[in-house]
């Protein structure tokens, strides 16, 4: 009976991440600097629709930064 209480720890869903580690594994999916065995773990662990939905912010805010650079820059 220990047996089947070992299989059962072991067979449950590993905890969801955070918004905060999200926006990690976003941003150093970015710069890819993530190892394969992370990336696997990120894969498992991460909710798809939260990546996108970070994903999407971060590429927002990319692009506000590189025209308010453009226009930085436009304007010397």
């Amino acid at each position: 009976m220990a047996d089947d209480n070992k299989h059962a720890v072991n067979n449950e869903q590993p905890e969801a991440y955070g918004f905060w580690k999200t926006v990690l594994i976003v941003l150093c999916g970015h710069l890819g600097v993530r190892t394969t065995a992370q990336r696997k773990t990120d894969f498992e662990r991460a909710n798809g629709v939260h990546v996108f939905a970070v994903a999407v912010m971060y590429f927002l805010l990319v692009i506000i930064a590189l025209i308010a650079l453009v226009n930085y820059i436009a304007r010397q």
